[in-house]
This record gives structure tokens, sequence and C-alpha cells, in this order.
């Protein structure tokens, strides 16, 4: 029964990570989707673990029970603990990118929130429009240094 959900969870962790990796799936489901993704497996690695570990207790007791299959079993035991040692892995790397990720994404959010404040105080510090030509040509400047950074972004 545990190598059954241990197996089962395995397929459905390495066919998720498989999707992640390919370009459609990046493209397509961006952050959140990746996110939720490797939030749920992550998560779910401790109860794996876990019915790793009744696995690897179990294993070696039925090779002495059954000694006909003895080899079947430890092969079976030893491609469980290889294809989770895989996934784990797998989990662990693309849950440090997408912790990265999101830092990354919070720091240039900040930074666009700074500067958005910062055009908003000299916006309203700015002199009203003029009807002076000289005035006018010297506030177009301004404006158009704005429109371009805005453009930059």
């Amino acid at each position: 029964m545990s190598h059954g959900r241990l197996s089962v969870w395995l397929f459905d962790a390495e066919m998720n990570i498989q999707a992640l990796e390919s370009s459609i799936a990046i493209v397509s489901s961006g952050l959140g989707f990746q996110g939720s993704t490797i939030d749920r497996l992550e998560t779910e690695l401790g109860e794996f673990r876990s019915l790793l570990d009744i696995v690897n207790q179990i294993g070696p007791q039925l090779q002495q029970r059954r000694t006909e299959e003895a080899s079947f079993i430890e092969t079976l035991v030893a491609r469980d603990n290889g294809r989770f040692n895989v996934v784990c892995e797998q989990i662990q790397r693309r849950a440090e990118g997408l912790h990265l990720s999101r830092l990354r994404s919070m720091e240039v959010i900040g930074d666009l929130l700074d500067w958005f404040r910062e055009t908003e105080s000299h916006l309203r510090e700015a002199e009203p429009p003029s009807s002076n030509p000289e005035v006018i040509h010297v506030q177009l400047k301004e404006y158009k240094i704005l429109g371009d950074e805005i453009a930059s972004l």
C-alpha cells in the first residue's frame, strides 16, 4: 500500500515537474501556476518522505520473508529511493528559484512604487501650463523626459 501511494505520487510529481520544464507551461502558465504547483509538491515532500521511510523499513523485512523475490524487492526499493531523491532535488531547486523570483518581483514592484510616488510628487509641484511660449517650451522638454522615462519602463 505504501509503495503504491508513493509510486503514484512520484509519477504525478515527475509529470508536474516535466510540465513546468516545458517551454509551453512556462510561457502559458506564468509564475502563479508554477508557484502553486511547486508549493504543493514541496508541502507533500514531508508526507511522502515518511512513506518512503516505511517502504525502506518494510523492504528488507519482505526480502527475508520472500527470498525468491528478494532481488525484485531490493530493486523496487532502490528505484523508489532514487526517484524520490531526484524529485526532491528538483522540487527544492525549483522552490529556491521561485523564492528568488518572488523576492526580485517584490523589489521591482517596490522600485516602481517609489518611482510613482516620486513622479507624482514632481507633477504636483510642477508649474501649471504657461501661456508664455518660452516657458511652454521648457515644460514640454520636461514632459518629454518624463514620457521617455515612462516608455523605457
